[in-house]
C-alpha cells in the first residue's frame, strides 16, 4: 500500500459509529469537525454522517472506484494554492498533538508536567520570509482567536510598517517536537497612552500549554518598551471560539466602561465600531500573569 503507517496522524479501529470516532479524534487533535472530510465507499455510513455531523465535508464518492484518483483530485476542500514551510510538516505537527493529549490525560500536576516538557517559545517581527503563513493563520484559525480578523498580508505588512514590533509570530518547541509557527498579534496605537490589541490567535494545536499567558507577557514588554501605558482588548465572539473568551478576563484584563472613560472612547471609535461592545484594559507594568513561571 501506498500509505504507511507514518503517514496516518491518528487511528480508531473499532466496532463503533464512525461519527462517534470522528468527534473522539476532532477531540484530541483539537480540530473543529468543519476541518474533516470524510470519504466511504458505503451511502449508509455517508447518510449517517451527514445527518449525525453535517459540519463534516461528507464526499459522495462514485460508484466506480477507477473514477476515485480523479475525483479525490479535483476536489477543492483538498486543494492548496500556496504551501509554505509549515504545510509540509502538519502531518508530523498533528501527531505530536495527538501524543500529547494522550500524555496530558494521564498527568496529576499539570505545572510540574508542562515544566518537564521543556517548552521554548521564540518570537520574531514579521518579514517576507513569513508573511504567507501569517495571513494563512489569520484566515484559518477560528478556536483561541479573540476578534477573528481575517487580514490580508497587505493589512499585515501596515501593522509592521508603522513599528516592526507591532505585529509578530511565536513558534514553539519542545519535547514532542517543533510545531513550526503558531500564533499571530497584531496591535495598533491609539494615542501615546494606548495600545489595541487588534489580532490575538494562537493555532488549537498547541492548546493545553497555556502559551497564551507567555505571549501576553511577550506583548506587554513590547508597549512598555515603547513607553505606552496600557493595552486595549476586546473579545468578539463566534460559534467557534468559545476556548478563548475567558482569556482577557482571566489574565487580569480589567472591564473598561465606555461611558466613564471618553477619552479611550472616542480614540476607539476613530479605529473600530463601540456600539454595544465590552472592552477590556491592563497595565503594560503589570507583572503577575497567571501560568508565565511554567515557561521559566
Amino acid at each position: 500500500m501506498i500509505l504507511k503507517r507514518e503517514n496516518i496522524t491518528i487511528w480508531k479501529i473499532n466496532w463503533r459509529e464512525k461519527f462517534e470516532n470522528l468527534i473522539e479524534i476532532s477531540e484530541e487533535l483539537d480540530l473543529g469537525l468543519d476541518s474533516f472530510v470524510f470519504w466511504d465507499d458505503n451511502p449508509i455510513e455517508r447518510d449517517k454522517m451527514k445527518s449525525f455531523l453535517p459540519e463534516v465535508t461528507t464526499i459522495d464518492a462514485p460508484a466506480d472506484v477507477f473514477e476515485w484518483k480523479d475525483y479525490l483530485n479535483n476536489l477543492d476542500c483538498l486543494s492548496k494554492l500556496l504551501i509554505t514551510e509549515d504545510d509540509l510538516k502538519k502531518n508530523k505537527q498533528y501527531q505530536t498533538r495527538a501524543n500529547f493529549v494522550r500524555d496530558k490525560k494521564n498527568i496529576e500536576n499539570e505545572t510540574k508536567y508542562l515544566k518537564s516538557i521543556k517548552l521554548k517559545p521564540t518570537t520574531f517581527n514579521l518579514d517576507k520570509s513569513n508573511i504567507i503563513r501569517a495571513e494563512q493563520l489569520c484566515s484559518k484559525t477560528n478556536q483561541f482567536n479573540l476578534r477573528t480578523i481575517r487580514h490580508k498580508a497587505e493589512n499585515l505588512k501596515k501593522f509592521s510598517k508603522k513599528n516592526k514590533d507591532f505585529c509578530f509570530l511565536t513558534k514553539l518547541e519542545d519535547i514532542y517536537g517543533d510545531h513550526g509557527i503558531i500564533s499571530l498579534v497584531c496591535f495598533k496605537e491609539l494615542n501615546r497612552d494606548y495600545i489595541f490589541l487588534d489580532t490575538f490567535l494562537m493555532s488549537c494545536r498547541i492548546l493545553g500549554r497555556h502559551l497564551e499567558s507567555w505571549i501576553l507577557k511577550e506583548i506587554l514588554k513590547r508597549i512598555k518598551f515603547h513607553k505606552y501605558k496600557f493595552l486595549i482588548g476586546e473579545f468578539i465572539q463566534t460559534k467557534k471560539n468559545s476556548v478563548a473568551s475567558n482569556f482577557l478576563s482571566s489574565h487580569c484584563f480589567e472591564t473598561v466602561k465606555l461611558s466613564d472613560d471618553t477619552i479611550l472612547k472616542d480614540l476607539l471609535k476613530k479605529e473600530i465600531d463601540v456600539s454595544n461592545k465590552i472592552f477590556y484594559k491592563i497595565s503594560s507594568n503589570f507583572k503577575k500573569i497567571p501560568y508565565v513561571d511554567i515557561y521559566e
